[in-house]
């Protein structure tokens, strides 16, 4: 995950003001294996909040490390409400049919 990650006692959180549009991405987690599916979930709910859900097709650099072709997976969050901490996740399928889930809340502040 990105070095912009704080983390507590319940894990990993990144701060998000309540007009930011912003996009939040997670890597394969599984050594060799790549995305064939992302479903993307945030609760509690928010209409309209998750857009523009991807998964890379072409190398991308992310905090200076290059991610092949599938390896990275993509969301852009909006509409969040002040004072609301979320949890986003990410729910994965990856080539060979495995299925895996990974977490991290979003806490929205004015900033």
């Amino acid at each position: 995950m990105s070095s912009a990650f704080l983390h507590d006692e319940l894990g990993p959180y990144i701060l998000a003001d309540p007009v930011s549009d912003l996009d939040y991405s997670v890597t394969s987690w599984i050594d060799g294996l790549t995305f064939s599916n992302v479903v993307w979930e945030l609760l509690p709910v928010v209409a309209g909040a998750l857009h523009d859900p991807s998964i890379n097709v072409a190398p991308v650099v992310l905090d200076g490390f290059t991610y092949a072709i599938g390896e990275v997976a993509t969301t852009w969050v909006k509409n969040l409400v002040a004072g609301t901490t979320y949890n986003l996740t990410a729910h994965a399928t990856f080539n060979g049919n495995r299925v895996d889930d990974r977490s991290f809340r979003i806490k929205c502040v004015e900033r």
